[in-house]
């Protein structure tokens, strides 16, 4: 078994605004969203990208966040290791931190998506393989 955490910068934007990038209605389903939203910006998505689409359509607002640092823990009392080498920034460096905001921010507003930079803030998100 092997888990990887990922540590992402974050920030919430309307969920109708990022299926809007896609083309796509408001009501349509999230997975189709995603889709659209990667076939549309293709190849020249920022690597480290991710949406965190809700659960359930109801949701008003959606997270995306740009990858940080990611680890892998293969055994339960095993040291974390840098996952693939991915350690894109120092979340205790104020540069790093602006770089990973200012990358985050020039990728929604490729899309079309306005933020506020007070409204950024931090994510882990883990997946059991």
């Amino acid at each position: 078994m092997r888990v990887t955490v990922k540590l992402y910068r974050a920030t919430q934007v309307p969920t109708e605004h990022l299926k809007a990038a896609a083309g796509l209605e408001p009501t349509a389903a999230n997975d189709k969203a995603d889709k659209a939203i990667r076939e549309r910006f293709g190849p020249h998505l920022a690597f480290g990208f991710h949406v965190f689409w809700p659960e359930e359509p109801g949701f008003r607002t959606t997270v995306v966040g740009m990858e940080a640092m990611s680890f892998d823990l293969v055994m339960p009392d095993a040291t974390p290791k840098a996952a693939e080498g991915l350690v894109n920034c120092d979340p205790l460096d104020p540069k790093d931190i602006d770089r990973l905001d200012g990358a985050l921010r020039c990728e929604l507003q490729r899309m079309g998506i306005w933020t506020e930079p007070d409204d950024y803030q931090w994510r882990a998100r883990y997946e059991v393989k």
